[in-house]
């Protein structure tokens, strides 16, 4: 996220990679949980940001051309906003 929030990835390659990572961090809790292992409070609150980056990422359109397409900018913006929300609560 810090990367795309620098502007050192673009919209395409932030979107790409980050829901690769969703994919196999997704498959891995679930696979924890399936063998009876708690998430933690921790886990708990990191899963709740990924959630809703998740779903900006999932809004993201190159040439956006619906009301809920997030672009390449507004998607910037949302994904900073998140990251300093949960900076600044320090969670």
């Amino acid at each position: 996220m810090q990367q795309f929030i620098r502007m050192s990835l673009d919209a395409d390659e932030f979107t790409c990679q980050f829901l690769q990572q969703w994919r196999s961090d997704r498959d891995a809790q679930w696979a924890a949980i399936s063998q009876g292992i708690k998430v933690s409070t921790e886990e708990r609150a990191f899963s709740d940001i990924v959630d809703r980056a998740f779903i900006a990422v999932d809004c993201y359109s190159p040439t956006p051309s619906h009301t809920l397409h997030l672009s390449a900018v507004r998607l910037r913006v949302e994904i900073s906003e998140l990251f300093k929300r949960q900076w600044q609560t320090g969670d």
